[in-house]
């Protein structure tokens, strides 16, 4: 079986989009797929990178007509499979396969007792619409708290006073 993927992966923190698709090309020999991004007619499976859906009135125009033709669609979580079937999605068979971390580098370790209850998250892009409103609540939650504190890895807005970031 041959798996088209209609986006490239890169090496390096790009975010969940790019961490799944780097997933389908290192594992899908395990599973006896072929992953490529040559679209061709052996290809078993189509992979569509959606992107940005929600600022992108065409675009979700455009997925809703592709999903007529979809035997099945795979989505990163079960918000943007209920997202998309709320928008009038037109495969039924659908399920989603949730983003996990690389066990080669995320392992468990030494742990560090502070005695504290230390919250740590991250995400690679600065779009406000990724959490920050939350994070600002954390934020500012440490700072009157002295029991806890908040580790931020990736890119951050900047408007951060209580939180370690990395």
């Amino acid at each position: 079986m041959k798996v088209f993927v209609n986006r490239k992966y890169v090496d390096g923190p790009w975010g969940g989009g790019n961490g799944f698709v780097k997933n389908i090309f290192n594992y899908a020999s395990s599973f006896g797929y072929v992953a490529t991004n040559q679209l061709g007619e052996d290809v078993d499976i189509i992979h569509m990178d959606l992107g940005r859906y929600g600022s992108d009135p065409w675009r979700v125009k455009a997925y809703k007509e592709f999903s007529k033709h979809c035997d099945g669609t795979i989505f990163v979580s079960d918000w943007t499979r209920e997202w998309f079937l709320n928008e009038g999605w037109l495969c039924d068979n659908t399920f989603s396969i949730y983003n996990g971390v690389d066990k080669e580098i995320f392992k468990p370790g030494n742990k560090i007792d502070n005695g504290k209850i230390n919250i740590v998250t991250h995400h690679w892009s600065n779009n406000k619409g990724k959490g920050f409103d939350i994070y600002n609540k954390i934020d500012e939650f440490v700072g009157n708290n002295v029991d806890f504190t908040f580790t931020y890895i990736g890119r951050p807005q900047n408007s951060f006073t209580n939180t370690n970031c990395i």
